[in-house]
């Protein structure tokens, strides 16, 4: 076989492996990297999620998110945007429909209380809004942000 048949399997070798490395590195859990990697890697692409929605709805769930962020200068991190995303995600799990008016809304509703929160412990590392912040958001607004929680005005629930 002539040099350049070599040089040919060489390539095509080394760009076989580069393949097979770089979808262990995409598709494998991170747990084989070391914690100080990972923690480095995290506060890297805090402000990236990989949205990745099994349905319609949670893809426009995550835009109201977003834009809500980006419309009140608010940043939030990534597991802060998961926490508002879960009661939404059960409800349309569980019951098969979702009123994204009203989910809009609540979000909307949240998002201003979270605009006034200026406390340390609501704020990660990089000054983003974390998931504490979003505890006092559904506490300050609890019983009146449907889906997250059915709306009892009529029964006397605060409404701050």
């Amino acid at each position: 076989m002539s040099l350049e048949g070599w040089l040919l399997i060489a390539v095509i070798t080394l760009l076989v492996a580069c393949l097979i490395l770089l979808a262990f590195m995409v598709f494998a859990p991170v747990d084989w990297l070391p914690h100080r990697v990972r923690l480095h890697f995290a506060r890297q692409f805090e402000g990236w999620q990989w949205r990745s929605y099994s349905t319609p709805e949670m893809s426009d769930v995550d835009f109201f998110i977003r834009r809500n962020e980006r419309s009140r200068g608010l940043r939030l991190t990534v597991s802060a945007r998961q926490m508002l995303m879960i009661p939404v995600e059960e409800r349309l799990y569980d019951r098969g429909d979702l009123n994204l008016g009203q989910v809009e809304d609540s979000i909307g509703k949240l998002f201003e209380v979270l605009r006034y929160d200026d406390s340390d412990s609501s704020r990660s590392g990089s000054g983003a809004l974390n998931s504490v912040a979003v505890i006092k958001a559904f506490h300050a607004k609890f019983c009146n942000i449907p889906p997250f929680c059915a709306s009892t005005e009529s029964e006397g629930a605060r409404d701050r």
